[in-house]
C-alpha cells in the first residue's frame, strides 16, 4: 500500500513525543516569529508538546527541519524526488497561527517546493533580485553564501501573490524573494 501522504496539526503532537531525541531547539526545531527566531533560551533543550503548544498560543510559528526523518510517509516522497531529479532532497515543516507570519522576506540558498497540507497562506514572490543597492547577493546566489533575511521587501513590485490552499505547490527557485503569512480564517500547516 501507497504511504499515507497526509499530515495533520494532531499528527504533530505524536511526532514531537515519539521523537524527543529530535526535539532539541536550535537547527532542528525552532520558533520564529515576525521574522526573528524566538525561544532562544531553549537552545539545545528538549522541546516538548507543551512547550510547542505554549510558543504556537503566542504567536510562533513552529518549524521542524528535517522533517522526512521523522515522517515514514514523506521520507518515501523524498527519495522518490531525489531519484527523479537527481539531487539531495529534505523537507522542513511550519506550521503558523492565523494572521501571523515567522520570517520576514527573504531568499533561500536551495530551489524549493512548497506544499500546502492545511489551512491558507499568502505568498509574495519578487523577480530574482530587487533588493536595495549595496545589497551583497548575485542573482542566483551561490551555496556557500548566506540566507538573506530583510525587514522590508525588495524596492521592486513583487511578481505576484498567491493564496495557497491545502494540496497546492508553489516552486520558487534559489535567490528568489518571497515572504508569506497565513491567513485571518485559520492556521497553516506547509512544507517545503
Amino acid at each position: 500500500a501507497a504511504p499515507r501522504m497526509q499530515l495533520t496539526v494532531q499528527d504533530l503532537d505524536t511526532i514531537i513525543e515519539s521523537h524527543p531525541e529530535a526535539m532539541t531547539s536550535g537547527a532542528g526545531f525552532k520558533f520564529a516569529t515576525n521574522g526573528s527566531i524566538v525561544g532562544k533560551h531553549l537552545d539545545g533543550k528538549t522541546v516538548d508538546v507543551d512547550t510547542a503548544h505554549d510558543a504556537y498560543a503566542q504567536g510562533a510559528t513552529i518549524v521542524i527541519n528535517d522533517i522526512a526523518k521523522l515522517w515514514p510517509a514523506l521520507k518515501a516522497h523524498t527519495r522518490t524526488m531525489e531519484d527523479e531529479l537527481r539531487i539531495p532532497v529534505s523537507a522542513n515543516l511550519y506550521l503558523t497561527p492565523e494572521e501571523e507570519r515567522g520570517f520576514n522576506p527573504h531568499y533561500d540558498m536551495d530551489d524549493t517546493f512548497v506544499l500546502q497540507l492545511e489551512g491558507q497562506k499568502e505568498w509574495v514572490v519578487w523577480e530574482a533580485g530587487g533588493w536595495p543597492e549595496g545589497d551583497d547577493r548575485s542573482t542566483s546566489p551561490l551555496r556557500d553564501q548566506r540566507e538573506r533575511m530583510h525587514d522590508t521587501p525588495p524596492e521592486s513590485v513583487p511578481r505576484y501573490h498567491v493564496m495557497m490552499r491545502p494540496g497546492d505547490v508553489l516552486y520558487i527557485p534559489r535567490g528568489v524573494s518571497h515572504v508569506a503569512a497565513t491567513a485571518a480564517s485559520a492556521n497553516s500547516l506547509h512544507i517545503t
